[in-house]
């Protein structure tokens, strides 16, 4: 555990320069290959430490870079973690959720990860889907702000199929 908050203070520290307006070019790019192949590394490593990266001691930029590595792991490397470790990071998506609906969160955090739920439903399909509904459900019952994060989450399930039918929709007007 040592080992992976070590890590993780690395990656931090990455994320900061990247996107600190002081960094040289060089440090930047530094910094932006070494996420990058953090990103190709360990699934599991990956996993943990973008775990601890979103909690709420780390900047809002660092938790949001780690959001959207959390959401690469979903959409990239999904199949490399076995189904009882998708479980459990689903388990985790869903308490990162029910932990955000803090009225001091940043919408973009809430938002990222209510779209880290959403993707990983995608992946997992039904199932899941219907293992979640009955937490989902009692989230949005919980008050305002957890329904405008379930709602936020619902927006996100359909969006990439959206999306991809608006530009079906689009190409068919321009092929007329």
């Amino acid at each position: 555990m040592e080992e992976t908050g070590s890590i993780a203070n690395d990656v931090g520290r990455a994320i900061a320069a990247a996107l600190h307006w002081s960094s040289s070019p060089d440090t930047r790019r530094a910094a932006v290959a070494f996420l990058e192949s953090f990103k190709a590394g360990d699934v599991r490593v990956l996993a943990s430490t973008s775990c601890i990266l979103v909690k709420k001691e780390w900047s809002s930029e660092i938790r949001l870079h780690a959001f959207k590595m959390l959401q690469h792991l979903v959409r990239l490397r999904w199949e490399e973690l076995n189904p009882m470790e998708r479980q459990n990071f689903a388990s985790l998506a869903m308490d990162l959720m029910s932990q955000i609906t803090d009225p001091c969160e940043e919408w973009a955090l809430k938002s990222q990860t209510a779209a880290l739920v959403a993707e990983i439903v995608r992946r997992e399909g039904l199932n899941l889907w219907q293992q979640l509904l009955p937490s989902v459900v009692t989230l949005s019952n919980s008050g305002p702000s957890q329904a405008e994060l379930v709602a936020m989450m619902l927006r996100w399930l359909p969006e990439d199929i959206t999306v991809h039918n608006e530009d079906l929709e689009g190409n068919d007007e321009e092929a007329e």
